[in-house]
């Protein structure tokens, strides 16, 4: 069955949604939601779900009024773009927290969001207020040259254009702005990434200390500065000990310049051209979950959705730096392959920070390209068997990983330009049955061809930010 979802119902929810479905893929972003309250009742703009991590989005357009002093034009727009939204976020995620299987796509509440939320103990909240309409006003009340809100902690905050801690001691509500969301959410465009920012400024934002920064994009570039070697991984109170700052101070105040700094640097800029390469495993996820969306993917057995669902979450969970390093693996297999009709890639977890400890299986079978339906139908079943049979052998050979997860398809080196089609696979556990074990054993037995330790990358790291 096909997945009917809204588009966004204005212009700047449209482009929330667009925006978020480039950075968190189309299958886990859902634009106006509705909860059933005594009725249909609107829940969120825009919800984001993914493995642990929960987004809401709440999107206001509010244009700020010309003609007014900031100091009358301030407050009635904050009232109505962001206090709004505060209030809508902070409902929603009440409501989810009660009712998680209340959620529905459209006010007829007759389509359930085909997502499954995690519990309240296992999944990682954000709430986001996406306010829009004051950027023209805040350019020209600062001088500045983006004109992007700033951000503090003080719970107080009453100056024009400064956004403070608007729920202090609770659940942190952050705040995008005209400029900063389209900015934030293509620097870390996958829901693992932006996730982990998210987390770093919530802890440096509720932290001992009065802290300020002339725009979001200003505590991006500190972010970007604070990779800590020991833990691998991003921490913005490292950053600001690089920086030379104690932990006793009184305030911070980054004033601009910082993204535009980091814009420039060699290392960012190289970083910015290794990740294209990355944008392969976007496109590969994006084959799979257009087919759901669209109805046209096939589940085999009793398999039901979350499961069906699985492997590409995994897939999706995958930070950018990960991807790179296996979009270089796919594009190897892919050009590589042999004048016979079969290759198999077996790529091992890399040590790249957050990843999912997952190893992947890429298995290209070769068809004759004027099978009819039928014999086409033979050769998708006979590939998932051969793809089976590979990650089983796989899970014996190589038990460290969580997870393996096979994908199966033509060879695209032969086959561009022509029909193709996809099959994934996913064994989620670290441990074989019994019976398993003894049909891996076999296989291996009788097809030498099969042994994943011929034809594995091995494991490899790479930087984040590579040497310029």
């Amino acid at each position: 069955m096909p997945i009917h979802r809204s588009q966004g119902s204005t212009a700047s929810e449209k482009h929330l949604l667009g925006r978020c479905e480039r950075s968190f893929l189309n299958y886990w972003s859902y634009a106006n939601l509705f909860r059933n309250d005594h009725g249909p009742k609107e829940l969120v703009d825009v919800l984001v779900c993914c493995g642990p991590y929960l987004i809401l989005f709440s999107d206001k357009s509010c244009e700020f009024s010309s003609g007014k002093s900031a100091d009358v034009g301030w407050p009635r727009w904050y009232k109505k773009a962001i206090l709004t939204s505060k209030s809508q976020l902070l409902g929603a995620e009440k409501f989810i927290n009660e009712h998680s299987n209340q959620i529905y796509l459209d006010s007829t509440l007759t389509s359930r969001l085909p997502l499954r939320i995690p519990p309240f103990d296992q999944r990682r909240t954000f709430l986001i207020c996406v306010a829009n309409g004051a950027g023209k006003a805040c350019k020209e009340f600062f001088g500045s040259t983006r004109g992007s809100l700033v951000m503090t902690n003080n719970p107080n905050e009453d100056a024009p254009f400064s956004v403070g801690d608007l729920n202090t001691g609770k659940r942190y509500v952050h705040v995008l702005d005209d400029n900063t969301l389209d900015l934030v959410l293509s620097e870390f465009d996958t829901i693992n990434d932006f996730a982990m920012y998210l987390s770093e400024k919530e802890t440096l934002m509720r932290a001992p200390g009065l802290k300020a920064f002339h725009g979001e994009e200003e505590a991006v570039a500190v972010y970007l500065r604070g990779f800590d070697e020991v833990e691998q991984r991003f921490k913005l109170d490292h950053a600001i000990e690089r920086a030379g700052i104690g932990s006793d101070y009184d305030m911070l105040h980054f004033e601009e310049g910082f993204w535009d700094a980091m814009q420039r640097h060699p290392q960012y800029v190289r970083r910015a051209h290794e990740n294209r390469v990355s944008y392969l495993w976007d496109s590969l996820i994006h084959r799979f979950t257009d087919n759901m969306i669209q109805g046209t993917s096939v589940r085999h057995g009793d398999t039901p959705q979350e499961e069906h669902e699985g492997g590409i979450r995994y897939m999706a969970l995958e930070p950018r730096t990960h991807r790179r390093l296996l979009s270089k693996q796919l594009l190897d297999a892919i050009e590589s392959f042999p004048e016979m009709n079969f290759a198999a890639r077996t790529i091992l977890p890399d040590r790249v920070p957050n990843g999912t400890n997952s190893c992947y299986v890429f298995l290209q079978l070769s068809r004759d390209s004027t099978m009819n339906s039928d014999e086409y139908e033979e050769y998708r079943a006979r590939r998932r068997n051969l793809l089976y049979a590979y990650c089983l052998t796989v899970r014996l050979k190589f038990p460290d990983p969580d997870r393996v997860i096979g994908i199966a398809t033509e060879p695209p080196r032969i086959f561009s330009g022509k029909i193709m089609s996809e099959d994934m696979l996913l064994i989620d556990r670290k441990t074989l049955f019994d019976e398993e074990v003894q049909e891996a054993r076999e296989i291996l037995e009788r097809f030498k061809f099969l042994d994943p330790s011929k034809t594995t990358s091995g494991r490899t790291s790479t930087k984040d930010f590579p040497d310029p």
